[in-house]
Protein backbone atom coordinates (compact mmCIF):
# COMPACT_ATOMS: atom_id res chain seq x y z
CA UNK A 1 0.00 0.00 0.00
CA UNK A 2 2.71 2.45 1.07
CA UNK A 3 4.65 1.75 -2.03
CA UNK A 4 1.45 2.42 -4.26
CA UNK A 5 0.72 5.56 -2.36
CA UNK A 6 4.47 7.19 -3.21
CA UNK A 7 4.29 5.74 -7.08
CA UNK A 8 1.18 7.71 -7.27
CA UNK A 9 2.72 10.84 -5.31
CA UNK A 10 6.02 10.41 -7.83
CA UNK A 11 3.33 10.40 -10.94
CA UNK A 12 1.48 13.65 -9.69
CA UNK A 13 5.00 15.49 -9.06
CA UNK A 14 6.25 14.23 -12.73
CA UNK A 15 3.09 15.62 -14.38
CA UNK A 16 3.27 19.04 -12.54
CA UNK A 17 6.91 20.00 -13.58
CA UNK A 18 5.59 18.42 -17.42
CA UNK A 19 2.78 20.48 -17.37
CA UNK A 20 4.69 23.69 -16.29
CA UNK A 21 7.54 22.94 -19.08
CA UNK A 22 4.76 22.65 -21.33
CA UNK A 23 3.36 26.12 -20.63
CA UNK A 24 6.53 28.11 -20.30
CA UNK A 25 7.76 26.43 -23.92
CA UNK A 26 4.52 27.70 -24.89
CA UNK A 27 4.82 30.85 -23.05
CA UNK A 28 8.19 31.92 -24.95
CA UNK A 29 6.53 31.01 -28.34
CA UNK A 30 4.28 33.97 -28.18
CA UNK A 31 6.97 36.03 -27.43
CA UNK A 32 7.89 39.17 -30.04
CA UNK A 33 11.50 38.26 -31.50
CA UNK A 34 13.24 41.15 -31.63
CA UNK A 35 13.94 43.71 -34.48
CA UNK A 36 15.90 46.04 -35.52
CA UNK A 37 14.46 49.43 -35.05
CA UNK A 38 13.25 50.66 -38.57
CA UNK A 39 14.53 53.69 -39.83
CA UNK A 40 14.31 55.39 -43.42
CA UNK A 41 17.66 57.67 -42.70
CA UNK A 42 21.19 56.75 -43.18
CA UNK A 43 23.14 56.05 -40.24
CA UNK A 44 26.80 57.00 -40.85
CA UNK A 45 27.82 58.09 -36.99
CA UNK A 46 27.44 57.59 -33.57
CA UNK A 47 25.28 60.53 -32.67
CA UNK A 48 22.73 59.75 -35.80
CA UNK A 49 22.76 55.98 -34.55
CA UNK A 50 21.99 56.92 -31.24
CA UNK A 51 19.30 59.07 -31.82
CA UNK A 52 17.57 56.61 -34.39
CA UNK A 53 16.99 55.00 -30.83
CA UNK A 54 19.48 51.89 -31.17
CA UNK A 55 21.66 50.53 -28.25
CA UNK A 56 24.52 52.60 -27.21
CA UNK A 57 27.29 50.47 -24.95
CA UNK A 58 28.65 52.29 -22.28
CA UNK A 59 32.56 52.05 -22.68
CA UNK A 60 34.71 54.58 -23.74
CA UNK A 61 34.38 55.86 -25.76
CA UNK A 62 31.02 55.30 -25.96
CA UNK A 63 29.97 52.82 -28.89
CA UNK A 64 26.42 52.25 -31.06
CA UNK A 65 25.51 49.46 -33.33
CA UNK A 66 23.08 49.80 -36.30
CA UNK A 67 23.04 46.91 -38.84
CA UNK A 68 26.01 45.11 -38.00
CA UNK A 69 27.92 48.35 -38.27
CA UNK A 70 29.45 49.85 -35.34
CA UNK A 71 30.07 54.09 -34.52
CA UNK A 72 32.24 55.09 -31.67
CA UNK A 73 31.76 58.11 -30.14
CA UNK A 74 34.42 60.90 -31.37
CA UNK A 75 34.99 62.73 -28.21
CA UNK A 76 38.37 63.01 -26.85
CA UNK A 77 38.96 64.70 -22.72
CA UNK A 78 41.74 66.39 -22.14
CA UNK A 79 43.92 65.51 -18.55
CA UNK A 80 42.27 67.74 -16.87
CA UNK A 81 38.56 65.91 -17.91
CA UNK A 82 37.36 69.48 -20.35
CA UNK A 83 36.22 67.75 -23.67
CA UNK A 84 38.21 68.46 -26.67
CA UNK A 85 36.52 69.68 -29.59
CA UNK A 86 36.91 67.80 -32.83
CA UNK A 87 38.62 69.94 -35.22
CA UNK A 88 40.08 68.44 -38.22
CA UNK A 89 38.95 64.69 -40.17
CA UNK A 90 41.19 62.20 -41.66
CA UNK A 91 39.53 60.51 -44.46
CA UNK A 92 41.24 56.81 -45.05
CA UNK A 93 41.21 54.21 -47.82
CA UNK A 94 42.67 50.98 -47.41
CA UNK A 95 44.17 49.36 -50.84
CA UNK A 96 44.49 45.31 -50.38
CA UNK A 97 45.66 43.22 -53.39
CA UNK A 98 46.61 41.30 -55.28
CA UNK A 99 43.65 38.19 -54.70
CA UNK A 100 44.59 36.32 -58.09
CA UNK A 101 47.85 34.46 -58.62
CA UNK A 102 48.05 36.03 -61.78
CA UNK A 103 46.39 39.20 -62.61
CA UNK A 104 45.99 39.69 -66.48
CA UNK A 105 45.24 43.13 -67.91
CA UNK A 106 41.51 43.96 -68.20
CA UNK A 107 40.88 41.22 -66.44
CA UNK A 108 39.17 42.16 -62.91
CA UNK A 109 40.11 40.28 -59.74
CA UNK A 110 37.96 42.69 -57.13
CA UNK A 111 38.92 42.34 -53.13
CA UNK A 112 36.68 40.48 -51.41
CA UNK A 113 34.28 42.70 -48.81
CA UNK A 114 36.05 40.91 -45.99
CA UNK A 115 39.21 42.21 -46.91
CA UNK A 116 38.22 44.94 -45.87
CA UNK A 117 35.68 44.44 -42.82
CA UNK A 118 37.87 42.03 -41.13
CA UNK A 119 40.23 45.10 -40.38
CA UNK A 120 40.41 48.11 -38.38
CA UNK A 121 42.23 51.08 -38.54
CA UNK A 122 44.03 52.33 -35.77
CA UNK A 123 44.90 56.27 -34.83
CA UNK A 124 47.95 56.39 -32.50
CA UNK A 125 48.82 59.63 -30.52
CA UNK A 126 52.15 61.72 -31.96
CA UNK A 127 54.39 59.03 -30.27
CA UNK A 128 53.21 56.46 -32.43
CA UNK A 129 52.88 54.22 -29.01
CA UNK A 130 49.69 54.67 -27.58
CA UNK A 131 46.65 54.28 -29.78
CA UNK A 132 43.49 56.59 -29.17
CA UNK A 133 40.48 55.32 -31.11
CA UNK A 134 39.86 52.59 -33.71
CA UNK A 135 37.52 52.71 -36.86
CA UNK A 136 36.08 49.61 -38.08
CA UNK A 137 37.24 49.97 -42.15
CA UNK A 138 33.66 49.46 -44.24
CA UNK A 139 32.86 47.18 -47.27
CA UNK A 140 34.14 49.79 -49.56
CA UNK A 141 37.47 49.86 -48.14
CA UNK A 142 36.98 53.36 -45.99
CA UNK A 143 37.46 54.30 -42.84
CA UNK A 144 37.00 58.58 -40.68
CA UNK A 145 38.60 59.88 -37.97
CA UNK A 146 38.00 63.12 -36.70
CA UNK A 147 40.76 64.15 -33.81
CA UNK A 148 41.46 67.86 -32.52
CA UNK A 149 44.50 69.17 -34.52
CA UNK A 150 47.94 67.73 -34.16
CA UNK A 151 50.34 65.02 -35.36
CA UNK A 152 48.89 60.97 -35.52
CA UNK A 153 50.01 57.76 -36.82
CA UNK A 154 47.68 55.41 -38.22
CA UNK A 155 48.10 51.93 -39.48
CA UNK A 156 45.39 49.11 -40.48
CA UNK A 157 45.20 45.86 -38.25
CA UNK A 158 45.01 42.94 -39.30
CA UNK A 159 48.19 43.39 -42.11
CA UNK A 160 48.68 40.28 -44.30
CA UNK A 161 52.02 39.13 -45.06
CA UNK A 162 54.00 41.71 -42.36
CA UNK A 163 52.29 43.98 -40.14
CA UNK A 164 51.21 47.47 -41.53
CA UNK A 165 53.78 50.49 -41.02
CA UNK A 166 52.42 53.34 -39.25
CA UNK A 167 51.84 56.29 -41.21
CA UNK A 168 52.44 59.75 -40.24
CA UNK A 169 49.37 62.29 -40.62
CA UNK A 170 49.07 65.72 -39.45
CA UNK A 171 45.41 67.78 -39.22
CA UNK A 172 44.83 70.94 -38.95
CA UNK A 173 41.84 72.90 -38.08
CA UNK A 174 38.92 72.38 -40.38
CA UNK A 175 40.60 70.33 -43.05
CA UNK A 176 40.46 66.72 -44.07
CA UNK A 177 43.44 64.52 -45.09
CA UNK A 178 43.42 61.96 -47.12
CA UNK A 179 46.10 58.40 -46.08
CA UNK A 180 45.74 55.63 -48.65
CA UNK A 181 47.08 52.82 -46.41
CA UNK A 182 48.41 49.69 -49.32
CA UNK A 183 48.65 46.11 -47.92
CA UNK A 184 50.28 43.64 -49.94
CA UNK A 185 48.58 39.91 -49.63
CA UNK A 186 51.92 38.26 -51.34
CA UNK A 187 49.48 36.48 -54.05
CA UNK A 188 51.42 36.25 -56.90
Amino acid sequence: MIYQQKMWQSFVVVLILLAVSGYAFMYRLQMPVETPIPTDQQISNFEECANAGNPIMESFPRQCSHDRKTFVEGISYSDAGQEIKQSGAIEGTLKIGPFCPVEKKDVECPAPTMAYTSRIARLYDSSGEHMIEWRNISENGTFEFSPPEGNYFIDVYPGALNPVEKQSVQVLSGQKISITVFIDTGIR
